[in-house]
């Protein structure tokens, strides 16, 4: 460009094989219709045209470094953000960000994540240990609590903290089950909704006290016997000393506490 010394304004520089730079292996050159392309050390990092701002290749360019780093990123609403080498697509609604439903959401390995496992089902996965921890109360409001394990199922509040289950709840472990609380543990149900724990071996400590509220209705704990088999149900009280086993009832009927059986004998043994 050869520019006369009076000339003080250059309005415009056209051409299509225009480049702009320091040497040519750093320019800005506008040899393509229609974009903006940058090189640097003779790499083509990035590519401006309609609409797009894109790297010179994919993969090929990143957006700031571990030392110099972007303040603040601004996006408008349904943006959406692909990572295509991990097949994920973040998208955002209306005060939501949605991970699309063949992905995962993983922390530390692939086997603890949180995903959608079919439409409507949540599932959070580890396959280790799941804790949920909460400083004052854990609740969970839902119609159906289904929780199954090979291992064990361990439900522990601390001191002064509380365990919410409001629901049906199906707790179904092959292994042990333990609730320990520092305080007391209630289960309550509604009308005539059951409740039902199944477990090979079901512990159940709780220094406070322990009680079963069923309402309106009356309460049954039934060992159901199948097959012939013989099975017992035995209330214990282990570890000796002055301990008892003391059943009491504050009912006012003259039949406020009952021993009763249908088809044998009463056997009681000092």
């Amino acid at each position: 460009i050869k520019v006369n010394p009076l000339q003080t304004t250059i309005t415009s520089i056209l051409n299509t094989g225009l480049c702009v730079g320091r040497d040519s292996d750093n320019k800005i050159c506008f040899t393509t219709d229609n974009q903006i392309r940058f090189t640097v050390n003779n790499a083509l990092d990035l590519i401006l045209s309609e609409n797009s701002l894109t790297p010179g290749t994919s993969n090929g360019t990143a957006l700031g470094t571990s030392s110099l780093m972007w303040s603040d990123l601004f996006l408008a609403s349904e943006s959406v953000v692909n990572f295509n080498n991990g097949n994920v697509t973040v998208t955002h609604g209306d005060g939501v960000l949605q991970i699309d439903t063949d992905s995962k959401l993983e922390f530390g390995d692939t086997g603890t994540f949180i995903h959608q496992s079919a439409n409507g089902i949540l599932d959070l996965v580890s396959d280790d240990e799941l804790e949920l921890n909460a400083t004052n109360e854990v609740e969970i409001n839902t119609t159906l609590v289904d929780v199954n394990a090979s291992g064990a199922i361990t439900l522990n509040a601390e001191a002064n903290s509380n365990i919410t289950i409001t629901g049906e709840l199906d707790i179904d472990s092959s292994s042990a089950l333990t609730v320990d609380s520092a305080t007391s543990i209630s289960i309550g149900t509604h009308q005539d909704k059951p409740i039902d724990i199944d477990a090979s071996t079901l512990q159940i400590d709780a220094s406070g006290g322990f009680s079963i509220d069923s309402g309106a209705v009356s309460s049954n704990i039934t060992v159901t016997t199948g097959g012939g088999d013989d099975k017992d149900l035995t209330v214990s009280v282990d570890g000796g000393g002055d301990s008892s086993l003391i059943l009491s009832s504050s009912g006012t009927a003259a039949d406020a506490l009952k021993i009763v059986t249908t088809a044998g004998g009463i056997d009681i043994t000092n």
